[in-house]
């Protein structure tokens, strides 16, 4: 495929999405994908609009094209679960029986990246600070692990203190690590040291399934409690979306209904959730509070442009935000952690010679925000 028909289809994506979410209530739960054939575990939204599905049913790994065509790339696996990205934009799947982590390379190939050497049932795996590690879940052992990209080495992080069946570990809001177990309802704040701490708990009994942030909070399902938790900051939460009763009711997040919501990712542009469930569905809930969405910008219409692509040591940005009296911009590692941030005034946005030679290669995130509401993500590359 040329780069003028790849960038146009992801024009037509990103249009596409713009339009269809422009015309949506707030905070509606709509299905997105349906493939009863399909036993759906985690997923991961790529900054391309691709969609990684790991199929634990199936013993498979899916990849969603933006025109929803499913593209088979690993078969006959043992339990894959979960999944995660290094800082080159590729993708890593983890196999639960088999304590194997594997990457999927460009052209749909997959290379057996470690395996056992203190794996024991991994699941989740988080891109660590300088990208030369993922931190990865160990639900047999209640531990979390350093994974080394270098040499795939295996070293403990942290373990005990309540963590008991980890599934899910993500990027809190201040650096530090979420992790959640999945067999109760409780999940814990992680410092870089490995100190853990108390987090929150999901409203719900029973199962918990995997976390994401978003915006200002963190959103949490419950296979037990067919329903997702959001969490604030402190750690508090609140049933958000979902009656707890099973069923696929599509409609305001306060009635729909789902059925063992397990899986949940967030789009690119940061205002969307892709939920999995039970028969091979997946779910949209869009315009989420905190995120800046493109039917709720008013007057504060950005323009931005990032050049050149790839860069080396200086990031150039033009901007255009008008009525704002400031502007946050900040550059986050493709898992979420903060590496960079400026604070200026928007009459001297229209040129910005931003110095990140302090960074290693890699893709990274742009983030522009006002007041705490995220006006633009854009993906960017270091060489």
């Amino acid at each position: 495929m040329t780069p003028l028909i790849t960038y146009t289809r992801h024009l037509v994506w990103i249009a596409f999405f713009s339009f269809f979410f422009t015309h949506l209530h707030a905070q509606e739960v709509g299905t997105y994908y349906e493939n009863a054939s399909l036993g759906l575990e985690a997923l991961t939204w790529m900054p391309d609009g691709n969609i990684f599905l790991v199929d634990y049913g199936g013993g498979k790994v899916h990849r969603l094209d933006p025109d929803k065509n499913l593209v088979t790339i690993a078969t006959g696996l043992n339990s894959p679960v979960g999944g995660g990205v290094d800082g080159n934009g590729y993708f890593y799947f983890s196999e639960y029986s088999t304590n194997s982590i594997y990457k999927i390379n460009s052209d749909d190939t997959y290379d057996l990246v470690a395996k056992g050497n203190g794996l024991n049932g991994p699941i989740s795996l988080l891109l660590g600070e300088d990208s030369t590690f993922f931190y990865v879940t160990n639900y047999n052992d209640r531990k979390v692990m350093k994974l080394s990209l270098i040499d795939s080495s295996v070293v403990e992080f942290t373990g005990g203190n309540g963590i008991n069946g980890p599934d899910a570990i993500i990027r809190a809001m201040n650096g530090d690590l979420i992790v959640a177990n999945f067999n109760n309802n409780r999940l814990f704040r992680v410092e870089l040291d490995g100190t853990v701490h108390n987090f929150g708990m999901h409203p719900s009994t029973g199962r918990m399934g995997y976390v994401v942030r978003a915006g200002n909070y963190y959103y949490v399902p419950s296979l037990d409690g067919h329903s997702i938790a959001r969490l604030d900051s402190a750690g508090q939460a609140t049933i958000w979306a979902g009656t707890g009763v099973a069923g696929f009711q599509n409609g305001p997040v306060a009635t729909a209904q789902f059925r063992a919501p397990n899986g949940i990712a967030v789009s690119p542009s940061g205002d969307t959730l892709l939920v999995t469930e039970a028969q091979g569905k997946i779910r949209w809930i869009t315009n989420l509070d905190g995120v800046q969405t493109s039917r709720d910008q008013g007057n504060v219409t950005p323009s931005i442009l990032t050049y050149p692509q790839p860069f080396r040591d200086q990031l150039q940005l033009a901007l255009h935000i008008p009525s704002v009296p400031t502007l946050d911009l900040e550059i986050l590692s493709i898992s979420g952690q903060s590496l960079d941030l400026m604070t200026i005034s928007s009459k001297d946005a229209q040129s910005i010679n931003w110095d990140l030679s302090h960074l290693p290669q890699g893709m990274y995130w742009v983030q522009v925000r006002h007041e705490d509401r995220i006006l633009s993500t854009q993906k960017v590359m270091k060489e």
